[in-house]
């Protein structure tokens, strides 16, 4: 329910007249020191209210843990660059990956989105911004009495100032550069998820390129292999399970081919998507060796996280911005305050005459009491406090969400460079043996079929030393991910 009470002053050829004629106010004339005793009054009864419904920033629970617990004293980057956070990629000292992830940043189409929704949320900053600056309007009406032949034409300037004394303009500040920040961190989220995706999806494309050389070498040596089973088989030094065997093997290595293959043109496909491409770059198809790693040493600490993970800070965001919402609740409770003028002309028009235009002026507060929906608007605030409660919740989680990510891609990257170790030693070892059987087979003590068998099993590891290099890449990406590693946005976009 409104309740306007205005204090108006009628100005006619410069002297003041009792009266003022209007149909959507409640008018009222009172002597200046009338005027004044109000306004102080008002004055400190809102002054007095707003000290009881000040916004109030939650407190957000930050602990973490003071150091990484899956971290090795013993690792050091001694053969690498020392990744950072902003530019982790650069460990795996490969330069056609530095171009690609540079270009992912400028092109993808995901991230110009997400620029777009920033520039959004910045607009609409400015827009409260400016919505709690005082108002100035401009006005024509046509006001016709009934029953009569007479009317009024009224043109004028309004001015209002909503003074929003009980946190209500705090409130919808806080909201407005909270939903800025979110869309920040949500960019900033993105930009993380592309770099990890190009990265990993770069690192698969050399990692199936290499491999699809080792098959095809492999695939040639177990024809060679066939070919002998079956001569063997003639001679009678191998059954026909030998054979069979030795075709199954063949066969299978063919099928490997054209599963790598089909893998190869996946990912091409996908580094072209996350470039903004509509085809690959023919350069991608040129083979280049897998980019690796040798080891790695984490610079940040676990209340790094705290700045540099988006998705604790999109959950920070999202807690200050119930805050705000919850201290506009607040204020719903309480009268709106508003301070208002006007400057009007009116004309009185009788028939196709018209009279002497009337000059008004008038000021006044504006007061909004909210009477019979008191009730309603409670429930509104109880609701929103329960919100503000579980974005509180929310945060925290994010927070032990964050360190127990990390806390797994240490481990596992720690388990992968393990298994990478162990697959180079047992490369070493049969590639030792292949060299032997090949000296012996010079000798003509060896002969080609137990040649190609220790060649076929350097093969095979090489395979397997491939997978497990990767996968080491993969728990390095995922760490990196997990600690929110990625360029900051530019200074045009960000704040």
């Amino acid at each position: 329910m409104n309740t306007p009470a205005a204090y108006w002053y009628q100005i006619d050829k410069g002297h003041q007249v009792d009266k003022v004629e209007r149909l959507d106010q409640w008018d009222f004339v009172f002597s200046p020191w009338h005027f004044g005793t109000k306004i102080l009054l008002m004055a400190v009864l809102s002054i007095t209210m707003h000290g009881c419904t000040r916004l109030q920033i939650p407190l957000l629970q930050r602990d973490v843990p003071a150091t990484w617990h899956h971290i090795s004293h013993s690792q050091h980057a001694v053969s690498v660059p020392q990744p950072d956070l902003k530019n982790w990629w650069r460990a795996f000292a490969d330069q056609e990956l530095e171009k690609i992830v540079i270009n992912a940043l400028r092109s993808n189409l995901d991230l110009q989105q997400s620029v777009g929704r920033i520039r959004a949320a910045r607009a609409l900053g400015q827009y409260t911004s400016n919505k709690l600056k005082p108002s100035l309007t401009f006005r024509t009406d046509s006001t016709p009495y009934p029953g009569v032949d007479t009317s009024y034409f009224v043109a004028g300037f309004d001015a209002t100032w909503e003074l929003g004394i009980f946190g209500s303009h705090n409130s919808e500040i806080l909201g407005a550069l909270s939903k800025l920040n979110l869309a920040l961190a949500e960019t900033q989220a993105a930009r993380v998820s592309v770099v990890a995706e190009v990265v990993r999806t770069y690192i698969k494309l050399r990692n199936t390129q290499q491999k699809l050389v080792l098959l095809n070498n492999l695939a040639r040596t177990k024809k060679i292999l066939l070919t002998l089973v079956r001569i063997r088989q003639t001679l009678g030094f191998a059954s026909m399970v030998d054979v069979s065997r030795s075709e199954g093997g063949y066969t299978e290595s063919l099928v490997s081919i054209s599963q790598i293959r089909e893998i190869e043109e996946k990912s091409l496909q996908q580094l072209a998507v996350l470039l903004g491409y509509t085809e690959p770059d023919p350069i991608w198809r040129k083979l280049g060796s897998l980019p690796t790693i040798s080891s790695f040493h984490i610079e940040s600490e676990p209340a790094d996280l705290l700045r540099t993970r988006p998705e604790i800070r999109y959950a920070e965001e999202n807690a200050l911005l119930a805050a705000s919402r919850l201290g506009l609740a607040k204020a719903d409770l309480y009268p709106k305050i508003s301070l208002g003028g006007g400057i009007s002309v009116a004309t009185r028009i009788n028939g196709l005459s018209m009279g002497a235009p009337t000059q008004i002026f008038s000021i006044g507060p504006q007061i909004d009491i909210p009477l019979f929906n008191w009730g309603a608007r409670r429930a509104i605030v109880s609701a929103r406090d329960t919100e503000l409660s579980a974005a509180l919740l929310a945060y925290r989680q994010a927070i032990v969400v964050g360190v127990a990510e990390v806390e797994s891609a240490l481990t596992s990257l720690q388990h992968k460079q393990y298994q990478v170790q162990r697959e180079k030693q047992r490369v070493g070892v049969l590639m030792r043996f292949a060299k032997k059987t090949k000296s012996l087979w010079d000798l003509q003590l060896a002969n080609r079929y137990d040649w190609a068998t220790a060649h076929m099993a350097v093969d095979e590891a090489r395979l397997d030393q491939f997978d497990a290099k990767y996968a080491e890449s993969i728990a390095f990406i995922s760490l990196y991910k997990a600690l929110g590693g990625a360029p900051p946005l530019p200074h045009d976009v960000g704040l």
